[in-house]
């Protein structure tokens, strides 16, 4: 298997074989590292995307632009710490306020705290009740993730 060690090993021969090819020629250079090692996917993976990044740089383009991918807005979300429901609630709403579009919300633990017993399904009956507080101080372009599982 590919270690640390062997990577760096493999670096060191791909870097010789490949001084002096054209890094604009990227297939050429795959090629080219293919038939002088085999495998060795992770460090050929990072010469793959040296090479494209040179030439991104050569094109004056960013990568993601140079590989035809247009500029998306990343999305992400932040999770609200498991406690009582008027202090999740509270947290929910300062991260609104700061700017947070998705939250997530843990409702495991909480539910089986109310009741260990409870099953899934019977947890899910239960999640609306709780979650009431903390919907009520939400505005309504916030979006929320729930998760109910207890691990």
């Amino acid at each position: 298997g590919e270690t640390q060690g062997t990577c760096f090993a493999a670096g060191q021969f791909l870097a010789k074989i490949l001084r002096g090819s054209n890094p604009l020629a990227i297939a050429d250079c795959i090629l080219k590292m293919d038939k002088m090692l085999a495998g060795n996917r992770c460090i050929k993976s990072a010469f793959d995307m040296a090479l494209y990044d040179i030439a991104a740089k050569q094109a004056n383009l960013p990568l993601y632009a140079y590989l035809g991918g247009a500029k998306k807005e990343m999305l992400t979300d932040i999770t609200v710490g498991i406690d009582e429901a008027q202090i999740m609630a509270t947290q929910a709403k300062l991260f609104v306020d700061n700017g947070a579009t998705i939250l997530k919300i843990k409702l495991g633990k909480i539910l089986l705290s109310v009741c260990p017993l409870l099953t899934a399904h019977c947890q899910m009956l239960i999640a609306p009740i709780l979650l009431f507080t903390i919907f009520n101080f939400l505005p309504k372009h916030a979006s929320v993730i729930l998760k109910s599982a207890t691990g």
